[in-house]
């Protein structure tokens, strides 16, 4: 499905009557690095597991497997557990949670497929994410190891996780660069796309993708299936953690953690896409934007807008979007 040296691949539909849905999200990047620690709040021990910017879906495995380790720490098994957050990142730790042998309730304002989660492309690359220095940045190598180790096990339709190339017109684009190599081996430099109507070359990069959509909703279902609760709520500060019924509380609010923690190293980024009908597209592609090929459709992105916390889609940027693709093309 990558193609070889002989094979062109077919170039997308990028016509008006192809666009399907204008969508947007808010990714939480945090300044410094990703927020994975214990602190006491209202008297109850809370593990942060939040701050992951563009690459929630790369680093939610290791992640999880961390804060899991911290929550073991403050509560013997068969304790209750509460995860503030259902997006990628709650759900993947609440999971992870429950076949430890907590019992889990995850608190949320919004469920699948209400989050930001479920708009994300989501290339396996560790995009606009900060690493941090020394501990945190030993803790963010491990949860981008393990959690490339976890989706390896995955690929496949049933979560919806495959291999695909990666076309980049920039070395460094999506983060790529800084991968360790025996996971995404190096770029492979080529003079022009082996893609229909692309006369450009850049690197190609064999990596993972998720497509969002499929993989949440085993994430739910998965939930369901271990007996883990929900409930729908939405906390308006910190102190109101004590009416938690659990001695322990995850907290995976992303974004909303700028006001619910008062943690301004908390940056807003809005990412807006536009949906395109399906296709037969088997490769991703980088450049002014990206192209991510779903089985529900083809999504064309391309804005980091920081600072901004308005999750609605703006049709003069998405047609920009559009038309940054088209020109792509020739």
């Amino acid at each position: 499905m990558h193609g070889t040296a002989d094979t062109i691949l077919p170039r997308p539909d990028l016509s008006d009557s192809s666009v399907i849905a204008l969508k947007a999200g808010i990714r939480p990047l945090r300044r410094g690095c990703v927020r994975i620690e214990r602190e006491t709040i209202a008297g109850k021990q809370v593990i942060h597991n939040y701050g992951h910017g563009g690459a929630g879906w790369t680093l939610a495995p290791g992640s999880a497997e961390i804060a899991c380790e911290l929550a073991a720490e403050a509560a013997p098994r068969g304790s209750e557990i509460a995860v503030i957050g259902a997006g990628v990142i709650g759900l993947t730790t609440a999971i992870r949670l429950r076949r430890a042998g907590f019992g889990v309730r995850i608190f949320a304002e919004r469920f699948t497929p209400g989050t930001t989660s479920d708009v994300a492309g989501a290339l396996w690359a560790p995009s606009l994410v900060q690493r941090g220095r020394e501990e945190a940045r030993a803790r963010f190598d491990r949860a981008l190891r393990r959690s490339f180790e976890h989706y390896s096990s995955l690929v496949g339709d049933e979560w919806g996780v495959r291999r695909r190339s990666n076309f980049s017109s920039s070395k460094i684009s999506g983060g790529l660069l800084r991968v360790p190599r025996d996971l995404v081996p190096e770029g492979r430099r080529l003079d022009r796309f082996p893609i229909e109507g692309v006369a450009t070359g850049g690197w190609r990069y064999e990596t993972l993708f998720i497509e969002t959509p499929i993989a949440m909703r085993r994430l739910m279902s998965e939930a369901d299936e271990l007996g883990i609760e929900r409930e729908t709520r939405v906390f308006g500060t910190r102190d109101e953690f004590a009416d938690v019924p659990a001695s322990v509380i995850v907290c995976c609010v992303g974004i909303g953690a700028r006001e619910l923690l008062d943690d301004e190293a908390m940056l807003p980024v809005r990412g807006q896409i536009v949906l395109l009908e399906p296709q037969d597209l088997p490769y991703l592609l980088s450049h002014a934007g990206y192209m991510f090929p779903r089985a529900d459709g083809v999504v064309l992105g391309g804005t980091f807008e920081r600072y901004v916390t308005d999750p609605t889609p703006q049709d003069r940027d998405c047609r920009r979007i559009l038309e940054q693709h088209r020109g792509f093309y020739t």
